[in-house]
């Protein structure tokens, strides 16, 4: 209910007004174009125990397994009243927390779908087109790391805020590692990431472009009264609810402590199936903190072959009416669009665009009218004066570099790590590019020790300077002061993998940081000769960030009326 009457979604939207109360306007007269003047729409409540939805016996859904099967059931009576729209296309969208069961129920409608049709099962198929979701919780562990990213580039934070957001961060993932993601404390921990920085800026992290204050307006639209009024039950007829206290609810507790368990979890097996029999397109706003596109980049990389790789695609300026609205990528089944000058809730902020791309994607155009004269990677290359010949431009407009030369234009070789000039000092922001030759050991580790160790970010990698810590085969864990990577080789000579390549760099924005490096390799049979006398192995820390979400994101499907 909140996408159908707050994002124009539907001919009618509430509207707050200067005085606190809120006024009713009809979205096409208003020259706004909601997605119902062209579409017919389906809003769905879900999980049990948001908007108007209610359970009698406390049978709330524990899994996105369980809450597709609640979504199927809905569909059946729908289409058992509603037959004719088994003629046309059907769309699953959605948004926020969509990101997890949009793609599941999907995934169990084609599988339906598929057993109807092989005459396993007795019911009616879904004729489902496509999905489509917006600034989806897609992985509850890589999402999280970016809010402190986006925070930062934001202005959320000051210098001296950053170092406390981070022991944050690194409180969640020993917690998720120790305790398991499905624990309320890794999950209690992590949610205090976002609250952290909300607190300390006074700005939503689901649209930073307002205020906390502004976007909490704007569900009190919603859950401050409206849809708990008589007459607006008699209207929507809801009246024999069973549902205690107010009719209407955003979320609901016990809904929600069902679904604890599974928040940080990830829908990416989901995606993986549905991508390989329909058409999918994820898009966010490029304000939105928590779900917005910059975290997409993460979980869309371990999305895994073929469909990681989109991030190897040219990402094209999306163009409406000449003016430019965001960015698209594409491969296979799978686009990717961002939408700029936009929150958490795209519709909200940009209902023209988002009507826009929702009529591309129904009618198979094109997504820019310029895209074969807008070559943005002509451009990238060139900026990186064309890899400094030490490599080549790909497609998508990045280098390939050379094998011994680093950085976005491979202009960069590192030094060789001399283990008797192992003490580093960085500058404020300062970085250090290093070189280990291990050999053909079979084991290896690497710390850096110091008394500011948790100002300094860490990166490897076998054959590159890392962008993520999850690029190379080794673990990277954090402490107070010391940081260390350890297992760097699975065998001897695992993959040729006898060189790593290792970037240290300052966080501190004020402050330089001193550390000493320590390298230590040991042939096979020392490893396993110590490790038999210890009969004990350091447990790998595996990093995990979560963050609150909402329950209420609902379901729409659309389709082009005749």
């Amino acid at each position: 209910m909140f996408g159908c009457l707050v994002e124009k979604l539907s001919p009618l939207s509430l509207v707050a007004n200067p005085d606190g109360g809120f006024s009713i306007i009809d979205n096409d007269v208003d020259g706004s174009h909601s997605w119902a003047s062209e579409y017919n729409t389906l809003f769905i409540d879900n999980p049990v125990g948001t908007g108007f939805s209610y359970t009698t016996n406390n049978a709330y859904p524990t899994t996105e397994d369980a809450l597709s099967d609640a979504l199927w059931t809905a569909l059946q009576y729908f289409v058992s009243v509603h037959p004719e729209t088994l003629k046309i296309d059907w769309y699953f969208t959605g948004e926020s927390y969509s990101g997890r069961y949009v793609p599941a129920f999907a995934y169990y409608t084609l599988k339906y779908n598929g057993e109807i049709d092989a005459g396993t099962r007795n019911q009616t198929k879904i004729p489902l087109k496509s999905i489509l979701v917006g600034d989806g919780y897609v992985h509850g562990v890589q999402q999280r790391f970016t809010e402190i990213d986006v925070a930062i580039s934001a202005a959320m934070l000051a210098p001296y805020q950053i170092p406390q957001a981070k022991a944050l961060s690194v409180n969640c993932q020993n917690l998720a590692a120790t305790q398991g993601i499905s624990s309320d404390q890794a999950v209690t921990m992590c949610n205090k990431i976002p609250d952290y920085m909300a607190s300390v800026s006074g700005i939503d992290a689901y649209a930073i472009q307002y205020n906390a204050n502004r976007t909490s307006a704007i569900d009190s639209l919603v859950d401050g009264g409206y849809l708990n009024h008589p007459e607006v039950y008699n209207a929507l007829r809801v009246t024999t609810s069973k549902k205690q206290g107010p009719l209407f609810t955003d979320g609901d507790e016990n809904g929600a402590k069902a679904l604890n368990h599974d928040i940080l979890n990830n829908s990416l097996g989901f995606i993986n199936d549905v991508l390989h029999q329909i058409p999918c397109l994820y898009f966010a706003g490029n304000f939105d903190a928590r779900d917005g596109s910059y975290g997409y980049f993460l979980w869309l990389e371990l999305l895994g072959q073929p469909f990681s790789n989109i991030l190897g695609q040219t990402r094209n300026i999306w163009y409406v009416d000449g003016m430019p609205v965001g960015f698209w990528m594409e491969y296979g089944n799978l686009t990717f669009i961002t939408i700029t000058n936009a929150g958490h809730f795209v519709p909200y902020f940009q209902i023209d665009v988002s009507r826009k791309m929702v009529d591309i994607w129904t009618t198979n155009k094109n997504w820019d009218p310029y895209r074969n004269t807008t070559n943005v990677s002509t451009a990238m290359c060139n900026y990186m004066n064309n890899c400094n010949g030490n490599g080549k431009c790909s497609a998508a407009g990045t280098c390939i570099c050379n094998p011994g030369y680093f950085l976005e234009d491979c202009s960069l070789q590192p030094q060789a790590y001399n283990p008797s000039a192992n003490t580093y000092t960085l500058p404020p922001r300062g970085y250090v590019y290093l070189k280990f030759t291990l050999g053909t050991q079979s084991g290896a580790s690497i710390s850096i020790q110091g008394n500011d160790a948790s100002k300094l970010d860490a990166f490897y990698s076998f054959d590159k300077v890392a962008t993520y810590i999850q690029d190379a085969d080794g673990v990277l864990s954090s402490g107070q002061n010391t940081m260390q990577i350890r297992k760097i080789f699975l065998s001897a000579g695992s993959a040729g993998k006898n060189t790593i390549y290792l970037t240290v760099q300052n966080t501190d924005f004020l402050s330089s940081v001193s550390f000493t490096l320590q390298s230590n390799t040991q042939s096979q049979k020392e490893k396993e000769k110590e490790e038999e006398s210890q009969k004990e192995l350091i447990p790998s820390l595996t990093i995990f960030a979560a963050s609150m979400v909402f329950l209420i994101a609902s379901v729409f499907i659309v389709r082009r009326k005749n």
